[in-house]
């Protein structure tokens, strides 16, 4: 059976620097114990807890024991590349003949995006926003040397509020053959739980059941009732008929009213006191409102996307995908032209856009 090798992009602020260490060994750990699995993991670390980027690989040797395996873990961080896409043309083990992970591990998309900002609270403040997505995934898949990157099978965010519409749709755009793992809501700085993720990888599955044992394993491992992990095959959500063919037609018919949409936006919150909600909450929400069969198409196209979901608990019949709701600024100028005329990007800010990729 065909190995897997896992590159995990780790953006560190300060505050997390704890936390991947912790990651680290609980890597070192597991890796020990598995002894020859065929299991390689390569790590890049930068963000503004290293001045200089760092990486650290391990790849199994033949016949590797795990004793010989804990030796071979002992070595230090060393200095890295400087961008991704560098460390990842570096990986010997990223190659048609393996299965391959791609891990964005951090706070969510303001640590990804562009050069490393020397304001801590600026990084971690940044919300999920399209033109990060298409930032990070475009240095990904351009060319390097003359060829583009081989598309991962699977593409996880170890981090906060990445399962939102915008960032999915990027990456099926760019990798439609992959399945995408994130979170809609602020993960615990425990994570993922590599312990069980190595476990889960040194099965002979197909992607969309690993990434669908991966997210199981995340629930068995997280101490919280705020979580939503979800997984998604990306090629349900770019095909004819998919989410982003649905989200085009949505914003055709007449806008909701404004009583009706944050009446249907108020039971769709991932959180109190958030501007986020829950994508195929909404649309059902805004169905039962008044029937919509382009809020129904939604929010069916995002379910038959969804190979991996919570099903029991306070977040049960979540659909599995997180969307801004645009807020104006009330006692404003703005505010009253916005009841008055609303669109769809005054509703949800990015949506036409996102759809029409």
């Amino acid at each position: 059976m065909p190995g897997w090798t896992v590159v995990v992009s780790a953006a560190v602020t300060y505050d997390l620097e704890e936390a991947i260490r912790a990651d680290l060994n609980e890597v070192r750990t597991a890796l020990s114990a598995m002894g020859s699995a065929d299991i390689q993991i390569h790590v890049w670390l930068h963000g503004p807890a290293y001045k200089t980027p760092k990486k650290w690989s391990w790849a199994p040797r033949p016949g590797a024991t795990p004793r010989s395996v804990a030796r071979g873990l002992a070595a230090e961080l060393k200095p890295g590349p400087l961008t991704l896409r560098d460390f990842v043309d570096g990986v010997p083990g990223w190659t048609e003949q393996r299965r391959r992970l791609l891990v964005l591990w951090g706070h969510g998309a303001g640590a990804f995006a562009g050069p490393v900002r020397a304001n801590r609270r600026e990084v971690e403040a940044e919300r999920p926003e399209v033109a990060t997505a298409g930032r990070v995934i475009g240095k990904l898949a351009a060319r390097s040397k003359g060829t583009p990157l081989l598309a991962p099978d699977i593409i996880g965010y170890d981090a906060c509020r990445m399962a939102t519409v915008a960032n999915v749709l990027e990456f099926a755009a760019t990798y439609p053959k992959a399945v995408f793992i994130g979170s809609m809501v602020p993960e615990p700085a425990s994570g993922w739980p590599y312990f069980q993720l190595l476990e889960v990888l040194s099965n002979d599955w197909e992607p969309t059941a690993t990434a669908a044992a991966v997210v199981e394993a995340y629930a068995a491992s997280v101490d919280a009732d705020n979580w939503c992990m979800i997984a998604l095959e990306l090629a349900k959500i770019s095909a004819r008929g998919g989410l982003a063919g649905k989200l085009r037609r949505l914003t055709r018919p007449p806008v909701p009213s404004a009583i009706e949409f944050f009446d249907a936006a108020a039971g769709a919150d991932v959180l109190d006191d958030t501007d986020t909600a829950d994508l195929g909450a909404l649309m059902r929400r805004l169905d039962l409102a008044r029937p919509n069969t382009a809020a129904l198409g939604v929010r069916k196209a995002l379910l038959d996307a969804t190979i991996a979901r919570r099903a029991a608990g306070a977040l049960a019949g979540r659909d599995g995908l997180a969307v801004s709701i645009g807020l104006p600024p009330w006692g404003s100028e703005s505010a009253e032209l916005w009841l008055n005329n609303p669109t769809w990007s005054e509703y949800l800010p990015g949506l036409e856009a996102a759809a029409s990729t």
